[in-house]
């Protein structure tokens, strides 16, 4: 039998797990988050060289990556103001009550809101956790009023692009790395 081919996150095929998920709203201090929020970090600052966003553990070194004068770690690993309207959205094993996913959908203008964040947990993915994920944002928006959901996405990151292009994404002009899709007619 041939060896088990790699999928990112670098965990055998073999090893992904099997998971019952459960997608939820949650407060943006929810520890599970904020713990997936720094797994994030960690990643992105290890995969860019020291290019990426500062991983909490270093700025805040006394371990309080929390709640800071009405600041909450943002999900790209800056800071974000807890007044914008939004959600996150946090993706449980329902089984096992680990978090594996979490989203970060904002508020932007009116009836417009952006995806600032969707992660999946390096042992989780492959598995489409990061589709219903997705989806779940998406049907978040709409019942918030929200007609379009944005997306950034980095030049960086092909497989980002080409995931959202596949959910029916399309560049908004002036920039290639803006995604949109109308979200109403669900």
């Amino acid at each position: 039998m041939p060896t088990p081919r790699p999928f990112p996150g670098g965990v055998p095929r073999r090893y992904r797990a099997e998971v019952d998920l459960t997608v939820t709203a949650v407060d943006r201090l929810e520890p599970q988050a904020l713990g997936l929020v720094r797994l994030r970090g960690e990643e992105l600052h290890a995969r860019y060289g020291g290019h990426g966003p500062t991983p909490p553990s270093e700025r805040y070194p006394d371990g309080a990556d929390h709640a800071r004068a009405g600041e909450v770690p943002h999900l790209d690993g800056d800071v974000a103001d807890v007044s914008t309207p939004g959600v996150v959205l946090l993706g449980r094993d329902r089984s096992a009550g680990t978090a594996v996913a979490f989203a970060n959908l904002r508020h932007v203008t009116d009836g417009v809101a952006e995806v600032r964040c969707l992660y999946v947990a390096p042992p989780f993915r492959g598995i489409g956790i990061s589709r219903t994920l997705l989806t779940e944002v998406e049907r978040e928006a709409a019942a918030l009023g929200w007609a379009v959901v944005r997306v950034r996405v980095d030049a960086r990151q092909p497989h980002a692009t080409r995931f959202y292009r596949e959910a029916g994404y399309r560049p908004t002009p002036p920039s290639p790395l803006l995604l949109e899709k109308d979200v109403r007619h669900r």
